[in-house]
């Protein structure tokens, strides 16, 4: 099992899954997104992610293969 958690941007266009009251859709994740995934929140092969405010579920092994780490390197100098 592939365990995910942090921010994450998507390298590669990826499927995902949106449920909502009005039903199940899928809808394509474009290159360079930004993603928040929890690790915590599964169905199955699916992993919850937050994306633009919306709550989706992709495949972990998609994200394994097609997701990079943010890495933020924040460095905070003093002025002389």
């Amino acid at each position: 099992m592939v365990y995910l958690e942090g921010d994450y941007y998507l390298e590669k266009a990826t499927v995902a899954v949106e449920r909502s009251r009005q039903g199940t859709r899928c809808l394509q994740v474009p290159q360079g997104a930004k993603l928040q995934i929890n690790g915590f929140h599964r169905d199955g092969p699916l992993v919850e992610v937050l994306y633009a405010g919306r709550v989706l579920l992709m495949f972990a092994e998609d994200l394994a293969e097609r997701a990079q780490v943010v890495e933020d390197h924040v460095c905070f100098r003093k002025r002389a």
